[in-house]
């Protein structure tokens, strides 16, 4: 599957990395939602996006996986809707599993955060209403990166943030 996927330029879908892969990206990655989206958030040059999104803004999660950076930014900003978009089917059941919980706990409110199992374009997000789009640690595993962007660019505001985390790779001089 991995050579013909080369062959064809269609990448390896999500769910062929086995059932255990989704689970340790979960554990990795959600203890880095949890703690730094709401310290990023606290940078001085972000006000104008915590403004926004202190008084109901929209937030655009490309790439949620278990929806933990959705959760996360809708704890923190409780007025804010999360459109939380992932093509990937198992990643989604997942997503939905902890968005139950958390507003069973009582840590989101109900519908504020809207899943999507889809891919952008085909997600109901109206145009020019989304005030932030984040893709986090997922760009790298998308066959289509750039189709993925362009497919989110009429749903932003004119003056919408984009917020991009990936893997850093260290890269080691010989010198």
């Amino acid at each position: 599957k991995l050579i013909q996927s080369f062959k064809d330029d269609n990448g390896v879908p999500y769910a062929l990395y086995g059932k255990k892969f989704p689970e340790f990206v979960e554990k990795s990655h959600s203890k880095i939602y949890q703690t730094q989206i709401k310290e990023w958030l606290k940078n001085e040059d972000l006000k104008d996006l915590r403004a926004a999104l202190g008084k109901g803004g929209v937030v655009l999660d490309l790439g949620c996986g278990n929806g933990w950076s959705s959760i996360s930014v809708a704890e923190e900003f409780p007025n804010t809707t999360v459109h939380a978009v992932d093509c990937d089917e198992t990643s989604m059941e997942k997503a939905n599993l902890n968005f139950a919980e958390a507003v069973s706990n009582k840590r989101v409110k109900a519908d504020q955060i809207i899943p999507h199992c889809c891919y952008a374009h085909e997600a109901n997000i109206p145009k020019g209403s989304v005030d932030l789009v984040m893709l986090f640690i997922c760009l790298h595993d998308m066959y289509n990166p750039s189709e993925v962007l362009a497919s989110a660019v009429d749903m932003l505001k004119p003056d919408a943030a984009s917020w991009f985390l990936s893997s850093q790779t260290r890269i080691l001089s010989l010198n």
